[in-house]
């Protein structure tokens, strides 16, 4: 009577038990996973080693055709990128948000993009149209499609 007792429910980190995917976590599971934690993390670390990769080649891809191309016009001959200006800036992009989503994560680097994209579409939008906000200035074909009344 006297004695240590022992509580059937343990409770702390180690004491979690996880359902296991597919099972309704509103009645108990008929089987348990208490390495749920070390899937997720093991899953994370997996998504954040793509992005990392992804990012490297984008930006290597840049690299290419943005400057050792250039840089070695005289000595070598190397092959261009189709579309050379909208494929480098869609590159650019991509690994702008790429780096951020692995950075930051996902959600922040949606707003952020959103909000940056929005707010400097505007500015554009305002600057051609009026010359207020970088003076008088106008866009070419040379740039690809545009979005908006952008050319003149």
């Amino acid at each position: 009577m006297g004695g240590p007792t022992t509580d059937p429910n343990p409770t702390g980190p180690q004491a979690r038990i996880y359902p296991i995917r597919g099972e309704s976590s509103d009645e108990p599971p008929a089987r348990y996973c208490a390495s749920a934690p070390v899937r997720i993390q093991a899953w994370r670390m997996d998504r954040s080693r793509i992005l990392l990769i992804a990012a490297c080649v984008l930006l290597a891809v840049f690299a290419y055709d943005g400057v050792v191309r250039l840089l070695l016009i005289g000595l070598v001959r190397l092959p261009k990128l189709p579309a050379e200006l909208t494929l480098l800036t869609s590159i650019l992009a991509l690994f702008s948000l790429t780096h951020a989503w692995y950075s930051i994560g996902g959600r922040p680097t949606l707003v952020f993009f959103s909000l940056s994209a929005a707010i400097a579409w505007a500015f554009e939008e305002v600057g051609v149209a009026t010359g207020l906000v970088f003076g008088a200035y106008h866009y070419t074909d040379y740039l690809g499609p545009s979005s908006g009344t952008c050319r003149t």
